[in-house]
């Protein structure tokens, strides 16, 4: 379920589905998106604050989900949740405790602000899986990280800390766990003492010389992923995966 709090002008969003650590399956991809839309709509929404419950973020998508309902083209709810966060015209800011897995990882580099505790961790697991990355990884990373370093994150999909999180331009701030939440509550108070229409238009000002290559780029790497969700290999990898839990 996704736990819907609303504080003032802060619409605050957390990811509770503690037993699977946060996995995402359709239903939590509908809920954020029409909580995303919501917010757009809405002129006393100033701010988005995302988050999850029981010490993680998200271990990314659920994969046996997955399987059953693949997602089928630029409707499906996982690419429409990307379409809503990729375009929110509020700012967004993410908080990380925990594991921040796959598309929890991606959808950091379309957030506005994001702030980490000093013990959470972050993998992009897709190629391990028999994957692809998704949610414009495959455009955005090389061009905040290099082609070398986004290669190795991708290729060998291991993972990474905070610090590293943070050097590399997905994470602002790292913060004990314990002052994790009073320093991301003062960002997002800020946030929405600030002119909401001056925020809104330097958003779209920022994302609109990449918007249409970020779209493209979402579609082209979600056609290919469910292709690779029924390959043999991904199959074999999904099951060994399964194995494991």
């Amino acid at each position: 379920m996704i736990d819907v709090l609303r504080s003032g002008g802060v619409l605050r969003l957390t990811i509770n589905r503690v037993e699977k650590r946060n996995a995402l399956d359709l239903a939590h991809y509908q809920e954020l998106t029409n909580q995303l839309t919501l917010a757009d709509q809405g002129e006393q929404i100033r701010v988005v604050w995302l988050e999850g419950a029981g010490g993680n973020f998200t271990a990314g998508n659920d994969l046996g989900d997955f399987l059953k309902n693949p997602p089928t083209g630029a409707d499906s709810p996982v690419v429409r949740f990307m379409r809503a966060l990729m375009t929110l015209k509020k700012p967004l800011v993410v908080m990380i405790e925990g594991a921040a897995v796959g598309i929890g990882c991606s959808m950091l580099l379309h957030a506005d602000m994001v702030f980490a505790a000093d013990s959470a961790r972050f993998q992009m697991p897709f190629v391990n899986l028999g994957l692809v990355p998704e949610f414009g990884l495959t455009y955005l990373l090389p061009r905040m990280l290099g082609p070398l370093k986004a290669k190795e994150l991708l290729l060998l999909g291991g993972p990474f800390s905070a610090v590293e999180a943070q050097s590399f331009g997905l994470v602002n701030h790292v913060f004990p766990v314990d002052d994790l939440s009073v320093q991301t509550e003062k960002a997002v108070k800020a946030l929405e003492k600030q002119p909401a229409e001056a925020m809104q238009i330097t958003k779209q000002l920022l994302r609109l010389p990449q918007e249409e290559a970020i779209e493209q780029a979402i579609l082209a790497e979600m056609e290919v992923f469910e292709e690779r969700l029924r390959s043999p290999e991904a199959l074999n990898a999904l099951q060994g995966f399964f194995n494991q839990k």
